[in-house]
């Protein structure tokens, strides 16, 4: 990615998350049918790396990814939700 490819993206994602946070996650909501969250947290410490170890050496791809930028790659750990009854609760309700 070149230096002005790099900038445009900074730029569109600073507008973008000015418009989250201003209307308070209501715009844009949606992307199709799937909620749009801003994910604020990285993955830190020794359960990164532990986790990010695991990560490249499934796909080295990201490793690659890795050197050529110069901002830790966020390691998500999503756990499910389950509604009281035990199922999964229904978005967006």
């Amino acid at each position: 990615m070149s230096n002005v490819e790099d900038r445009v993206m900074k730029a569109v994602d600073a507008v973008h998350r000015g418009i989250f946070r201003a209307s308070r996650g209501r715009a844009p909501g949606r992307a199709g049918s799937m909620p749009v969250v801003e994910l604020t947290t990285t993955g830190v410490g020794d359960g990164r790396e532990r986790l990010w170890s695991r990560l490249t050496a499934a796909h080295a791809n990201y490793a690659g990814y890795q050197r050529r930028t110069g901002r830790p790659i966020p390691v998500v750990v999503l756990d499910p939700v389950q509604g009281r009854d035990g199922s999964p609760p229904t978005v967006g309700a």
